[in-house]
């Protein structure tokens, strides 16, 4: 029972921090302040939650999978925390770059990975895969 407790305050700590990144990043006014917000965003991954995404951006996609099942044991809802977060950090990089494209190519193996482990079907997730393959073919 308590080391359900613990799960269950590790998965609502993601959560929060995850939450809170897609709220700064949503709430950018001008172009000129993402790139001091995604370095924030990335810093607070890294101390909130022990997440280095610098890192993470680098991995290849099966390293990187497991990366996942090891940091946030499969559990949907911060996984799909992660996607929305790494989704909205690509889109607010700008029309092209490197870092767009290492920002949306870990959104998508997020919510492939996601809809691969999930015990449920959802539109929801296929509609945010197909949003983000579509950001990553313009």
């Amino acid at each position: 029972m308590q080391q359900r407790d613990l799960i269950k305050d590790q998965i609502d700590q993601l959560g929060k921090v995850f939450g809170k990144g897609i709220a700064r990043i949503l709430g950018l006014d001008n172009n000129e302040e993402v790139f001091k917000v995604l370095e924030e965003v990335e810093k607070e991954l890294s101390t909130e939650l022990n997440i280095d995404l610098k890192k993470w951006l680098n991995l290849d996609q099966e390293t990187y999978e497991q990366a996942l099942k090891d940091r946030l044991n499969n559990q949907e809802e911060p996984l799909e925390l992660l996607g929305n977060l790494l989704f909205e950090m690509g889109k607010s990089c700008g029309r092209e770059g490197m870092l767009k494209k290492q920002y949306l190519e870990k959104a998508l193996w997020t919510y492939n990975y996601l809809h691969q482990q999930s015990s449920t079907f959802s539109m929801g997730r296929l509609t945010i895969i197909n949003a983000i393959q579509k950001e990553i073919d313009e």
